[in-house]
């Protein structure tokens, strides 16, 4: 679904893999599998959630896209009937996408704020 249409829930699709610790043959193995394209995606978008303090009771979504060096993160924010939406797109740099989502949610929530009045 293109995310003109739906934003997807935040790190929707990511996989992640819990090892034990001191297994460093397997940690060797499962760090082979790293993608560092996912991992700034995620970084950005749980930032987002973080920042906004979001819950499965709430519209919330976001999409990370990686440009190389860049990112674009598209965030929306609502109240729980889905009366009052926010989608806002900010863009960064990819070595600082937590603090890129961090900053998204500010900028969401102040404005959600606006509409609370």
């Amino acid at each position: 679904i293109p995310k003109d249409i739906m934003i997807p829930a935040p790190a929707q699709g990511a996989l992640a893999i819990e090892i034990r610790e001191n297994s460093k043959d397997i940690e060797e193995i499962i760090n082979s599998l790293k993608d560092i394209e996912t991992e700034i995606q995620v970084a950005a978008e749980r930032g987002f959630l973080d920042g906004i303090n979001g819950s499965c009771h709430i519209p919330i979504g976001a999409y990370c896209d990686v440009d190389g060096e860049n990112i674009s993160l598209t965030g929306l924010y609502g109240d729980e009937d889905g009366n009052n939406l926010i989608t806002k797109t900010i863009n960064g740099k990819a070595s600082e996408a937590r603090e890129i989502g961090l900053q998204l949610a500010k900028l969401i929530s102040k404005e959600y704020e606006c509409y609370e009045g």
